[in-house]
C-alpha cells in the first residue's frame, strides 16, 4: 500500500488486524499491526478496538479481549454493538458469565440496543453454566426491545435448567412453545433426553425419545455418540437393562443409524412384550 504511495489509514488497519485476527494463533501479530497503527500518530476507531477485540477472542485470549475492551473505554471511544457482541462472544467461550453479566448491564445502563446474535450469544453462555434464572432475565429484556423467544431460544433455556439440577422444568417448558406455536426440534429432544439420561431417569428419557421419532425429528449421528458416551458413564451396574435398552434404541432403524451386527434391528417400541421385558416402563418395577 505504501510501495503505492498510498497512507494507510484507521481504516485499512482496521481491515489489517482483522485479516490477522480471524486465524487461530495471529493475536500477536493482529495486536503487533494495532499498536504499529498508534505508534504512527493514528488514532484507533471502534472497528480497529473490535478487530483487536475478535483476535484475542479467536484466539482464546479473553482477559486479553477485556482488557483491549477497557483502554478503549479510558480513551472515550465508544464501543458498537459489534464490539459489544464480539466481547460477550470471548466471554462466552471461556465461561465467564459474571463479565457478560456485568457487560450487558452497561448495554442497558448506555441504551444499547442488542441485535438478535447478541441474545443467543448472551443466553447460551449462560445455558452452559446452568444459570436459568439469569438466562429468563435475558430473555424477559430482550423482550422488551422486540425479540420473541424462537425454538433456538427454548433449546437454550431447556439446556440452562438441565445443567442447573432442574430437569424436572423441562416439561413446562415444552409447553409454553405449544402455547406460542412453535415446534420443538430435534436439538430440543435431544436437550431432554441427555438432562433425564444425566440424572438416571431412562423412563423419561424412552418417553421424549418416542415423542422426538412420533414427531418426524432426526436428530445428527453426533448427537446419537454422545449420548451413548453418557449412556456408558451414567448407567450403573444396576441399570444394566436400561442402559441396553436405550443403546438398542439408538443402534435401531428408529434411530436412523446403521447397526454393525447382522440381524433384526430393535423394534424397541413396536413390541410391548419386548419393551415390558426389558425394562418396566410403568414403573412398577426397576
Amino acid at each position: 500500500m505504501q510501495d503505492a504511495g498510498l497512507d494507510p489509514n484507521a481504516k485499512s488497519y482496521a481491515c489489517l488486524i482483522s485479516a490477522y485476527g480471524r486465524q487461530k494463533k495471529m493475536s500477536d501479530v493482529a495486536a503487533d499491526a494495532f499498536f504499529r497503527m498508534k505508534r504512527v500518530g493514528i488514532k484507533p476507531t471502534s472497528d480497529s478496538y473490535t478487530a483487536l477485540i475478535h483476535a484475542y477472542s479467536v484466539s482464546g485470549c479473553h482477559e486479553k479481549a477485556c482488557t483491549a475492551f477497557a483502554d478503549m473505554l479510558n480513551e472515550g471511544i465508544e464501543p458498537s454493538i459489534e464490539t459489544y457482541t464480539t466481547l460477550l462472544d470471548a466471554l462466552r467461550h471461556a465461561g465467564d458469565t459474571p463479565t457478560s453479566m456485568t457487560i450487558w448491564k452497561m448495554m442497558i445502563r448506555k441504551k444499547v440496543k442488542g441485535t438478535r446474535v447478541t441474545f443467543n450469544i448472551l443466553l447460551d453462555g449462560l445455558a452452559k453454566k446452568g444459570q436459568y434464572m439469569e438466562a429468563r432475565d435475558v430473555i424477559s429484556e430482550f423482550g422488551k426491545l422486540g425479540f420473541e423467544p424462537t425454538v433456538m431460544t427454548y433449546n437454550m433455556l431447556m439446556n440452562a435448567y438441565a445443567r442447573g439440577g432442574q430437569p424436572s422444568k423441562l416439561p413446562q417448558l415444552l409447553k409454553e412453545m405449544s402455547v406460542r406455536e412453535l415446534k420443538p426440534d430435534s436439538i430440543t429432544y435431544m436437550t431432554m433426553i441427555h438432562a433425564y439420561v444425566r440424572v438416571r431417569d431412562f423412563k423419561r428419557a424412552f418417553y421424549y425419545h418416542k415423542m422426538m421419532v412420533k414427531s418426524g425429528q432426526v436428530p445428527d449421528e453426533k448427537s446419537y455418540q454422545k449420548l451413548r458416551s453418557k449412556l456408558d458413564v451414567k448407567a450403573a451396574l444396576k441399570n444394566k437393562k436400561d442402559k441396553s435398552a436405550i443403546l438398542g434404541i439408538i443402534n435401531s432403524k428408529k434411530g436412523m443409524l446403521k447397526v454393525k451386527k447382522k440381524g433384526k434391528k430393535d423394534e424397541f417400541w413396536k413390541n410391548k412384550k419386548k419393551r415390558l421385558r426389558v425394562h418396566n416402563i410403568d414403573g412398577s418395577g426397576e
